[in-house]
């Protein structure tokens, strides 16, 4: 009886370690990326906010402005 309890434990631990990590995996391979735009969405008015995608803009800095 005491094996099989051992054995269910270790067995439990091991499977809820490989379903946290692919979880994990599966968030961090599924964020978004924003590469070198200052911004990823606009919210006007505080209601529905319009998501732009930082991959069609080409932004420039000039004295801690960017203009895009």
């Amino acid at each position: 009886m005491r094996r099989a309890m051992l054995f269910a434990a270790r067995f439990f631990l091991g499977l809820w370690g490989v379903l946290s990590a692919s979880f994990f995996l599966m968030l961090w391979l599924n964020t978004p990326v924003a590469t070198d735009a200052p911004f990823s969405s606009v919210s006007i008015d505080a209601q529905p906010a319009v998501y732009l995608p930082t991959r069609i803009f080409d932004c420039t800095e000039n004295s801690q402005q960017f203009n895009c």
